[in-house]
């Protein structure tokens, strides 16, 4: 009874707050911009007044809510929310008419049904009577408002983050970096600088562009030039070099035609000009065809070395020539129309992969598993692939790009990012003369789902797991650990970065340049928790993460999905360094495994231009000294002495145990830093080194291959490298079959 006269008391206060504000109006306040605007209203031109008003109206609510918090399903969480986005796009729309509100506003009433949830339409439907200057004043108390409500405050701090940006002058053109270069088909000897450890046999393979024109056509992005393999011979400190352009039949019908004759990533195809008007014209209803220019990286199927795409094609390569041996199709032995240049392994050499398939009924996700090689020799190396598991997309006709995917011991981990591919336009991208690139659509509005597979069943979770949106390509690591998945991953807070590293982007300079780079979302790492399961005892709002190192969270929701939190694995220097991509880990001892180190590039350019080590214990780029020089800062750190002394001496000399783990120098940039773990070492997992190709734009100087330290990332020596080379992506290295 006593809630019944509250009610009453609260609606008869706010049927008259309602009729002051209204009055010398006909209705309900929908004013046009040069209406004047009633002096009860006046009250709201100041934000801090409105404020007020709003903050003890949300009091009220919180008072009316107190015993319907049960109502406030999940349902009416998104109603809220969605109402809450269409609201703040008012400011794009300012005639949006006020009668569109009201039904949305009118539909969240339902899971209410009482006339105290009446009252809360009615008070939202008064804020939507501003208009002009006022509704956007409204519209961004609104968001205040909703904080205090039980249930919607969780729903607030849900909404988009901003997104990392710079601000910097004077960057260096570095067009050449993406530019054609000439191949370099007879191994090189090159000069050596330092020392390069003895132990290092092997060969470092990359792959990237290296040709970016046929003739008169021009490739529109960087993912677009034609394959360019570079090898790297080691032995003995002595390194030899040598490149080769990958013999596709892309390559080759291209140089044939001297002319673009197959689409690219951002690149359509022009149809040919020796066609009649009526052959080019039917030729826009053909599907683009698919390309097997595999520019993207290198990877080990069964002991055969292939380099990759995205495509269902892949190229067989003899690593002594870098010739091509054949081409291989993933379609000929599972269901998909692609597949990630980005395999994991497991140790017995089984392999696991990830690829879409497209039907009638649109278009759905699946993961691959290729056997490890037996006694007996297959006829080919995806001999007895299958698909593990299919996934079907939220929107079948909108499934999710991606790039790569997430594997732990017992587990892949898939994740369904908002940047998706419009398979519509895919199909009509010859009529139409849009390419793959045009296709994709960053969705923020939208949260970034996760998959997780068991590796040996097949099944995927029951669980539901959920985050804010964000946009990834690489995976660091993921692993388990008390009943939960570890996820690590380089992640962007705005998925147009791919519009963004167009090339006539990248050939900019001066201040055009600056602000290509401005406009870049930068990359950090970030640490996600997925519970494998979850009890049905658990409440609602509990974090069920139980991991005591990591801030991480996974918050049970009403509807019992999993909204995951994640925890920032860097610090302040890592945002001066411009974030961290292509990251890499000591991946044969510690893929799937609870790990403390990653490698990767800074990007204080729009491409990389320094290297660091990132610490997930400490989320520092710092690490101990080596030698004397730890020896002594210990023993003043940690000598004898009354604890003043011993505190002094901490805050002396401590710093001087630890150094920054950066490499940079100006004007170069280096490529994916690739760990090389020493052989037979103590088991450290840094114990090993680091190689990296590291790029210059100008034309008096040369690249070189840079080999560091891994512990304490002092440099080791390089190799300078008489030839340009191009910025490319991905590699990886193969030790020598007599290495020890």
């Amino acid at each position: 009874m006593a809630t019944v006269v509250k009610s009453d008391e609260y609606k008869n206060k706010r049927k008259k707050e309602a009729k002051n504000e209204t009055s010398g109006t006909a209705q309900l306040g929908f004013f046009e911009k040069n209406d004047p605007i009633p002096e009860s209203s006046q009250k709201f031109h100041k934000t801090d007044t409105l404020e007020t008003i709003l903050k003890d109206t949300g009091k009220e609510i919180n008072a009316l809510l107190s015993n319907e918090r049960a109502a406030m399903d999940v349902s009416y969480v998104e109603e809220l929310e969605g109402i809450l986005k269409e609201a703040c796009s008012v400011e794009h729309h300012l005639k949006l008419k006020r009668e569109n509100l009201r039904h949305s506003f009118a539909a969240i009433a339902g899971p209410l049904q009482n006339e105290e949830g009446l009252s809360i339409v009615k008070m939202l439907l008064l804020l939507t009577s501003f208009t002009g200057f006022l509704l956007q004043k409204a519209i961004l108390a609104l968001a205040s408002l909703l904080q205090y409500i039980p249930g919607i405050k969780s729903l607030v701090s849900k909404q988009k983050a901003p997104v990392t940006y710079s601000h910097k002058k004077g960057l260096e053109c570095i067009s050449p970096l993406f530019s054609t270069v000439q191949e370099t088909p007879q191994a090189i000897p090159v000069k050596l600088q330092g020392q390069i450890p003895k132990w290092l046999k092997g060969k470092l393979l990359r792959n990237g562009p290296g040709k970016f024109e046929f003739g008169p056509d021009k490739y529109n992005h960087w993912f677009d030039g034609m394959a360019l393999m570079h090898k790297f011979e080691i032995e003995d400190g002595i390194v030899k070099y040598s490149s080769k352009f990958l013999r596709s039949d892309c390559y080759l019908t291209n140089s044939k035609n001297n002319r673009i004759m197959i689409s690219e990533f951002g690149t359509l195809a022009i149809p040919d000009p020796c066609k009649n008007i009526f052959e080019r014209f039917m030729s826009k209803f053909d599907l683009p065809k698919e390309t097997d220019n595999c520019v993207v990286n290198f990877a080990v199927i069964k002991g055969d070395y292939f380099v990759s795409t995205e495509t269902s094609q892949m190229h067989k390569v003899d690593l002594d020539t870098l010739e091509s041996k054949e081409k291989v199709n993933w379609k000929e032995y599972v269901a998909v129309n692609g597949a990630t240049a980005h395999p994991h392994y497991d140790p017995d050499g089984t392999v696991y992969n990830m690829g879409n398939s497209y039907g009638t009924h649109g278009s759905n996700y699946n993961i691959i598993r290729v056997p490890p090689q037996t006694s007996q020799p297959s006829d080919s190396s995806l001999q007895g692939a299958e698909v593990l598991c299919t996934i079907q997309p939220e929107n079948r006709m909108k499934p999710a790009y991606y790039h790569s995917f997430g594997m732990s011991e017992n587990y892949v981990i898939f994740i369904e990012q908002p940047v998706q591919i419009k398979l519509w336009e895919v199909i009509t991208a010859s009529f139409s003369g849009k390419s793959f690139l045009d296709a994709l659509i960053w969705e923020p509005q939208l949260n970034t789902r996760f998959y997780i597979v068991n590796k040996h069943t097949g099944q995927t979770l029951p669980v539901q797991y959920h985050s804010k949106a964000f946009c990834y390509f690489h995976q660091i690591n993921a692993f388990e650990d008390q009943g939960c998945i570890v996820l690590d991953l380089c992640c962007f807070d705005d998925g147009k970065v791919f519009d963004i590293v167009r090339l006539q982007n990248l050939h900019k300079a001066g201040e055009a340049l600056d602000q290509t780079y401005n406009m870049l979302p930068k990359p950090f790492p970030r640490r996600f928790v997925l519970p494998i399961t979850v009890s049905s005892k658990a409440s609602v709002g509990q974090n069920l993460n139980p991991l005591s190192y990591t801030l991480a969270e996974a918050v049970k929701e009403a509807d019992g999905k999993i909204w995951c939190t994640p925890e920032s694995l860097h610090n302040e220097d890592l945002k001066e360094a411009g974030g961290v991509e292509f990251p890499q880990i000591n991946y044969a001892h510690y893929s799937g495994k609870k790990y403390r180190y990653f490698y990767g590039c800074g990007f204080g350019h729009v491409v990389g231009d320094c290297l660091v080590k990132v610490d997930t214990e400490t989320k520092e780029m710092k690490v101990r000294r080596k030698g004397p020089a730890m020896v002594f800062c210990c023993y003043w750190c940690g000598g004898d002495g009354v604890l003043p002394q011993k505190l002094l001496r901490k805050i002396l000399f401590c710093a001087l145990c630890f150094v920054h783990q950066i490499w940079r120098e100006k004007g170069m940039y280096p490529s994916e830093p690739i760990f090389v773990p020493e052989p037979n070492s103590s088991g450290a997992e840094d114990k090993g080194v680091i190689l990296s190709v590291v790029l210059t734009p100008k034309q008096n100087e040369g690249s070189f291959l840079l080999v560091l330290d891994a512990q304490d990332f002092t440099e080791l020596g390089r190799t300078e490298i008489p030839v340009q080379i191009p910025c490319g992506f991905h590699g990886g290295f193969v030790p020598n079959k007599n290495a020890p």
